[in-house]
């Protein structure tokens, strides 16, 4: 059925400020303070609850648009508030914001062999300077060019020195902005290693439930490139 009033579908209607607060925060406002944002949030739901504790001591009653665009206020600060808490970049403990000579990361993605190089993403765990260790957080990615490195996989424990990048914005207007896709994965930053850059510490560090699902789409992935025969369905 459909709805003949919006006052019929209020999740609808009161989802929309929400969304639009984090694609604000997404496009305009990726690094906004979290504490401002969290006052703001509290002073706009006291006064929401004041207000509505004295509807009739102040009329709210003839404003009735005054508390309509105050929930969507709300809402809308909720949203911007959630994405900037879901950014990385936006911790303390990201490992970018911490000194240190060298990262323990772990392998958080299949990494991913072409044209001899092999790519995969990778969690920091700690930042190591002077055998101090600090726990960190925050993704990057990683690109190895060595031979050996096809051995890696999933969950693996790596000592690489912290020699990482920001990701380069687009050198042309027309080119395909990978600098803001990868920040849309919380990747902000790269690293390139050669052979003898990096350590294993440790293998199969990550969860098992993933590393089982991995190693099972890789198994029906060789049956489908064995029973079929075109290179355009197996990509599919």
């Amino acid at each position: 059925m459909i709805a003949r009033h919006k006052g019929e579908v209020p999740f609808a209607i009161l989802l929309i400020p929400f969304i639009v607060g984090i694609a604000f925060g997404l496009n305009f406002a990726r690094s906004a303070n979290m504490l401002l944002l969290f006052i703001l949030l509290v002073v706009l739901i006291a006064a929401f609850l004041l207000l509505n504790i004295n509807y009739n001591r102040f009329h709210i009653y003839k404003r009735r648009w005054f508390g309509g665009t105050l929930m969507h206020l709300i809402l809308f600060i909720a949203g911007w508030l959630a994405l900037t808490g879901y950014i990385d970049l936006n911790k303390k403990d990201h490992y970018s914001k911490i000194p240190a000579n060298d990262l323990l990361v772990r392998i958080s993605t299949e990494p991913q062999l072409k044209n001899g190089l092999l790519r995969f993403t990778a969690e920091a765990e700690e930042n190591l300077s002077n055998r101090e260790k600090v726990p960190s957080s925050g993704n990057l990615l990683i690109t190895v060019k060595d031979s050996a490195a096809k051995n890696l996989y999933y969950g693996d424990e790596l000592l690489i020195p912290a020699n990482y990048q920001p990701v380069a914005p687009p050198a042309n207007p027309a080119e395909f902005n990978y600098k803001k896709y990868l920040a849309n994965q919380n990747i902000y930053y790269q690293c390139f290693l050669r052979h003898g850059k990096y350590e294993l510490v440790q293998k199969n560090a990550g969860t098992a439930l993933v590393a089982f699902s991995l190693r099972l789409r890789q198994r029906l992935v060789e049956r489908f490139k064995q029973h079929m025969h075109s290179p355009e369905a197996v990509a599919v």
